[in-house]
This record gives structure tokens, C-alpha cells and sequence, in this order.
């Protein structure tokens, strides 16, 4: 849309990736006007993430977005549970299969719709999110903007806009969200430092388009090539339409040293035989492990890539974003209608040591997938010697051509050891072991759906956490899934929606009047005592009669009680206790 010199919102959304579209989305749906701007025009076409998780799913649905659409665009379940590891794709080694019982047990427990996730691309996922955002109510977009400083006076942000003719216009809202990502403009603008190694490993990759499934021996969504020729990652984001390879680049080497034809031979080499798939875009992009020093500074927060950037292994960045915005949505609102502005302390409180836990496991599984190269018989620091070698050594005063053939007869030799190596039972045996040991990796239920850390804007009740319990009526768990009637045809978490706090009784009796006692977020009693929920349902979810349970409206039990004497006091406590007292209007 045309963009007037000055405009005045609520929220202003720096940044239309996943986070970006997210947080419109859930402000949206909390009535919140907001303005989003971004740098291009649409979905960012070169495919970056491609998890989406289960804690994700149930986010992005929760906010309208519709499952079939996901799912539609999504790869087959199949190709999204399994995981190959070896030396190229005609030369599996080892397997992960999350398909498999023992394993997807625990997602048909805890989910309505298991496996819960779903491997899709992220500029597919884009697509539909930007076709929701452009519907939403109260969201207006300007894309082909850049956003390029801020003033913060107290009480308003000051942003200023430059549009793809040169031209500028100002943003004044009362809250700002960096969601613009891993080099962030509006991180940098507040000063606020990454912590954290800043360099793992810089990478190449290329995105393909065409069906490679003629040629699979099958079909995985991940195919980790550990051949000395074609090193890296083949990432599936279905095997019949989408492929990006990762290589990782020497030091000295820039995306300039991976002209088509390279890849294309790389691509064939990882493949083990010829296919049709067609070059589209190539890029690089460097590993890092870090997470912003601050979250927020006055009233501007970061999220996502802006806030923090993990290892790919995991796929835990896209869905720690998502989860960024969902968590700090909701309390904005509340806080806008009145709300003590403390509740907003607790985004940070609440996401940092999520988020830190997401950076050390990316961290983890990283470092586990490079010790499997010496079981194979490959040095990790080798490609650093080449590097030095081709730059720094001998072999810079060589022709380019005769220096790449040397290389690619190295790479060659180590080939072909490398294969003799997996012939021998026992160091099979050791690969084999060494990827299973790594199922955390891609099995990442308890991950998604864990609990929120202490610091949480919770009433605790001193109950302690359930050994293994993924969600449950404790305060700070994710509000569980179980089945609400025999025929197994309604979710115990489709009683609660993202605008609003819901409060799960066994008889309404004294609580009927605590729909009068919210006041920043409409509040909505839920009485599970009658017929249509079978006994089973209703002691999973309040064991004791009379009891009942506070849900915040991101999903997670805010407070939780027995029998009470007298409601209105309780839900005072519970308000308390989540940040939801009243303060002066933010």
C-alpha cells in the first residue's frame, strides 16, 4: 500500500519472515492495529528453514492458518520422518526413522493431529502466512520498505522508512518488534551485542528445483553426505520439487569459487547418479551459536534471528521465532488495554532460557554430526589446511585449474578410503551407533513441548514437575492434549483460543462470576462437568471437583486449584501473579 508521510499505530513489525508474520498475525487476532514493513515484496524466494515443529503447528493453526493448506504445501509424513546418513544418497550407512513405534508413540499422546510436524519450506510456508497477513484485520503492510533508525522519547517509537523510490516516511507506534533477522537493523540500532561464537563454519548452498524421487533408493527429508567429494547436507524440502545443498566453503573461499557448473557436479556426486533438477539460486551464509545480550531496550523488542541465531542442526531457529512472537504478542495487548508494563519483563524472562537451551542443542548436534567424519576417516580440520594451502601456502602460486584438479584428486583418494573404511563390520557398527546416538537431534517432542522456565508469569503451585511430563495442568506446562469424549472426536485444546484467558472449571458454580473479573483480556469459564465429557477427560484435566484451571492465552496453565473458598480472591492471586494487575496506560 502507499505509505503517507506519518502514520500511528499500536505495534510496529520491522521484518516479514516467519516471526515478522507471526506477531502480525496474533496481534490481529488480539485486536492490536499494527504496521508491518518489509524489504521485499513477498516470500523471500531462495529456501532457508524447512522444520516446522509440533509447538509451531499447533501456534500457527491456533492463529487461522489452515492445517490442509500446511499440510498440502508440505512433503509427504514419510519423506518428513526419516533421516539418512552415509556417503551419498545411493550409499545409506545408517537411518533415523521417527516414524517408527517406539518413537511416535509419544506424539499420538500428546498431539491431536500426530506426527505434529511437517517438513515444508520456508518460502512455501512464507506464502501462506503473507496470504493470511494480507487478509488480517488491523495489519497494514509496506513492503519494498527499509527501515532505518529509531527515536524511543518514553512513551513512543519513532521509526523512519525508506521506500524503494528514495523517499521516507516515519512509523510512531507505541512498541516496536525487530523481526528483521539475523543481521538486524534494529538490533544494531540499540547497541545490543550477540554473545556467543560468531563463526562455526561459513556455508554455500544451492536450491534446486525438479523430482529426484526416480532416483532415491528413499526418500528422507535430509541426507547427510559425509563423501570427502560432496560434502554436506542434500535438505529434501520434498524430494519431488524442492532440494538445497550445503557444502561448506574453505577459508579464503567465497560463493564466487561455487560458479553453476561446481554444483551441478557436486549435486551429482552426493546424488550417486545423474538427475534433473534445475539450478535456481545459490548463497552463502555463515554458522553461528549466539543470543542477543538484551531482548529488549525500552520499547523495542527483538525476536527471532534478531534475538538469536543457532546452528541449522535441529531446525529449532524458525520455530524459537514463532514462538518468540507468540509469546510476547499476547502480553503487549494486555499491557496496551491498561496492563502493568512489568508483564513485559517477562518475555525476556521467559524466551532467554528457552532460546539459550535451543542455541546449546543446536551447538550439540552440530559438533555430533562432525564426529562422525572420523569414523569415516576424515580429519575435520582438513578443509581449514586446503584453505590455507590454496591461500596462504604453496599452492596460491598455481594455476587455478591444476590447483582444483590436486584438490579434487585429494578429495578423490579420500573417497575412496573412506569407502573401504565402511566396509570393515566394526567401524560400520560405530557409524551406525554413533547416528543413533543422535535421535534428540530430530526427535524433538520434549523440546517443543516443554514447560516454561521458573521465571515464568505463572502462579506457582509448588506441585513439582512430573518425571518425563511433556504437558499437564502444572502451572507453566503447555495445557495438555486429551480426549474430551469417547468417540476421541474433540481435543481438550481446542477449549482454549490465543485472544483471550480461559478458565477450565468442574461445575461452574462460584466461578460464573469470574468472567467479570478479568478486564485487560476477555476471560472465558469452561465447564467440563457436563455429560459431554467422558470421566476420563475430566479427571486428566482437574482431578479434583471443584477445582479449575487458568490457561494465558498462548496456551501454557497461568494457575491452577483444588476446591475454593472463595474464586474471586484466587483469580485475583492468578492475575497477579501473571502481570495482568493494572497499571499506568503504556
Amino acid at each position: 500500500m502507499t505509505a503517507p508521510d506519518a502514520i500511528e499505530t499500536a505495534v510496529l513489525i520491522v521484518g516479514g519472515g516467519p516471526t515478522g508474520l507471526t506477531a502480525a498475525l496474533a496481534l490481529s487476532r488480539l485486536g492490536v492495529p499494527c504496521v508491518l514493513v518489509e524489504r521485499r515484496d513477498g516470500p523471500d524466494p531462495h529456501p532457508k528453514a524447512h522444520e516446522l515443529g509440533c509447538r509451531s503447528v499447533e501456534i500457527l493453526t491456533a492463529l487461522g492458518i489452515d492445517r490442509a493448506a500446511i499440510a498440502a504445501e508440505a512433503a509427504p509424513a514419510d519423506e518428513a520422518a526419516r533421516i539418512s546418513f552415509g556417503l551419498g544418497v545411493q550409499r545409506e550407512l545408517a537411518r533415523i526413522d521417527l516414524a517408527t513405534p517406539e518413537i511416535a508413540a509419544p506424539y499420538r499422546a500428546h498431539l491431536e493431529h500426530p506426527p505434529g510436524y511437517f517438513n515444508i519450506s520456508q518460502t512455501a510456508l512464507e506464502g501462506i502466512l503473507w496470504a493470511a497477513v494480507r487478509r488480517a484485520a488491523g495489519v497494514a503492510v509496506h513492503t519494498g520498505c527499509t527501515w532505518r533508525g529509531l527515536h524511543d522519547n518514553g512513551a513512543r517509537v519513532t521509526s523512519t522508512i525508506e521506500r524503494a523510490d528514495g523517499a521516507s516516511f516515519t512509523v510512531v507506534s507505541r512498541y516496536l518488534l525487530g523481526a528483521d533477522g539475523a543481521g538486524s537493523r534494529v538490533r544494531k540500532a540499540l547497541g545490543v551485542a550477540m554473545v556467543g561464537p560468531d563463526a562455526l563454519q561459513d556455508m554455500v548452498n544451492a536450491y534446486f528445483e525438479g523430482d529426484a524421487t526416480p532416483i532415491l533408493p528413499v526418500r528422507a527429508k535430509l541426507y547427510w553426505c559425509c563423501d570427502p567429494r560432496a560434502p554436506g547436507t542434500l535438505v529434501a524440502h520434498d524430494c519431488a520439487a524442492r532440494w538445497v545443498m550445503h557444502t561448506p566453503l574453505a577459508p579464503g573461499e567465497t560463493v564466487a569459487d561455487y560458479p553453476p557448473a561446481r554444483f551441478e557436479r557436486l549435486l551429482r556426486l552426493a546424488m550417486g547418479r545423474p538427475v534433473d533438477l534445475k539450478l535456481v539460486s545459490i548463497e552463502t551464509w555463515r554458522m553461528t551459536a549466539q543470543v542477543a545480550a538484551r531482548f529488549a531496550v525500552g520499547r523495542t523488542f527483538l525476536v527471532g534471528d534478531a534475538a538469536h541465531r543457532f546452528p541449522p542442526t535441529g531446525g529449532l531457529g524458525m520455530n524459537s521465532g514463532i514462538g518468540d512472537a507468540y509469546n510476547l504478542c499476547w502480553k503487549l495487548a494486555a499491557v496496551l488495554r491498561g496492563g502493568d508494563a512489568g508483564l513485559l519483563e517477562t518475555y525476556e524472562a521467559e524466551r532467554r532460557p528457552i532460546v539459550e537451551r535451543n542455541c546449546a542443542e543446536s551447538r550439540a548436534n552440530f559438533d555430533d554430526v562432525m564426529a562422525l567424519l572420523p569414523i569415516v576417516g576424515l580429519d575435520p580440520r582438513m578443509l581449514t589446511r586446503i584453505g590455507h594451502w590454496q591461500t596462504t601456502g604453496w599452492g596460491r602460486w598455481l594455476p587455478a585449474r591444476l590447483r582444483a584438479g590436486l584438490v579434487r584428486g585429494l578429495a578423490f583418494i579420500a573417497s575412496r578410503m573412506a569407502a573401504r573404511r565402511m566396509k570393515r563390520p566394526s567401524l560400520r557398527a560405530r557409524f551406525v551407533e554413533q547416528v543413533q546416538a543422535q535421535r534428540s537431534h530430530f526427535d524433538r517432542l520434549a523440546i517443543d513441548l516443554g514447560p516454561l522456565p521458573d521465571a515464568a508469569a505463572v502462579l506457582a503451585d509448588g506441585a513439582p514437575v512430573e518425571a518425563g511430563a511433556l504437558s499437564s495442568t502444572r502451572p507453566g506446562s503447555r495445557w495438555p492434549h486429551v480426549w474430551l469424549d469417547e468417540a476421541q472426536r474433540r481435543s481438550s485444546r481446542r477449549l482454549i483460543a490465543p485472544d483471550r484467558f480461559t478458565l477450565v472449571v468442574d461445575g461452574a458454580g462460584r466461578w460464573q462470576a469470574a468472567q467479570e473479573t478479568a478486564g485487560l483480556l476477555p476471560l472465558a469459564v469452561v465447564d467440563i462437568s457436563g455429560a459431554e465429557v467422558c470421566d476420563s477427560g475430566r479427571r486428566a484435566l482437574i482431578p479434583d471437583e471443584g477445582g479449575a484451571v487458568l490457561i494465558r492465552p498462548d496456551g501454557y496453565v497461568a494457575a491452577r486449584w483444588a476446591a475454593v473458598e472463595h474464586p474471586a480472591a484466587a483469580l485475583a492471586a492468578a492475575w497477579a501473579a501473571a502481570g495482568m494487575r493494572r497499571g499506568e496506560a503504556r
